[in-house]
């Protein structure tokens, strides 16, 4: 088929949809309702981003570098008995420390400790064996892609049932048995935002004498609309 045909071809099939979609809206003795149902679920964050940060300061520039590489080390050997987390590291950087009149005074440095991990009990205790090597930066709490899968496949479930459901419904109230449903769409909710816990809580530096941080996962909502028209005879059964 050569390019002209193709065209053609596309616009008679334009021409052919337009012409269904003219005659649906102008269907005499029909009435054409637009409706909409929306299904809805709050459900907990079951996953865990934490970031930590292994920081250090000394005259001499090697020395900061070795301190932060012993306390990611010690951090990584616990890790190492949970395998489940998945542990990855950012922003490595030694930077000199200037006096007012630009002399390097001392020398300080970090390295970031990101960890994902879905939300259970032993948590906090994770936590609590890390405090003597690293400082806590920031954590959030968001839904896995497996829960939010399992969850929009139930409100799918139940929002096209509740969608038929009202349509009938509808066709009863004009006296009908006999309806039609056309141009059904589906819109799910955007992913939500991760609930973040205050940065501030985090950003001192704890002992392993500090007690757990306390942790409060918070919740997700997750929802989905269906929506579409429904034709209804206005002639009596």
């Amino acid at each position: 088929m050569n390019i002209r045909s193709i065209v053609l071809l596309t616009c008679i099939i334009s021409l052919f949809f337009s012409r269904v979609s003219h005659a649906e809206e102008t269907l005499p003795n029909v009435n054409q309702i637009e409706f909409s149902v929306t299904q809805s679920q709050q459900i907990t964050n079951d996953l865990v981003n934490v970031r930590l940060i292994a920081q250090a300061e000394h005259q001499e520039a090697n020395i900061v570098q070795r301190q932060i590489n012993q306390k990611m080390h010690h951090a990584q050997t616990i890790l190492n008995r949970y395998p489940e987390i998945t542990a990855t590291t950012q922003d490595y950087r030694v930077v000199p420390v200037y006096d007012d009149h630009q002399k390097i005074q001392h020398w300080k440095g970090q390295q970031i400790l990101n960890l994902t991990l879905k939300n259970q009990p032993g948590l906090a205790d994770i936590l609590t064996k890390l405090q003597p090597y690293l400082n806590y930066n920031d954590m959030q709490f968001s839904v896995s892609e497996a829960q939010r899968e399992q969850t929009m496949t139930s409100l799918l479930t139940s929002a096209l049932a509740q969608y038929q459901a009202k349509a009938e419904l509808i066709a009863d109230a004009f006296g009908q048995s006999v309806y039609h449903i056309t141009q059904t769409r589906i819109q799910q909710s955007p992913a939500p935002h991760p609930y973040r816990m205050t940065q501030n809580i985090y950003t001192a530096k704890m002992t392993s004498k500090e007690v757990s941080p306390v942790i409060k996962t918070g919740e997700s909502r997750l929802s989905i609309t269906v929506s579409g028209r429904v034709l209804i005879s206005n002639q009596k059964n």
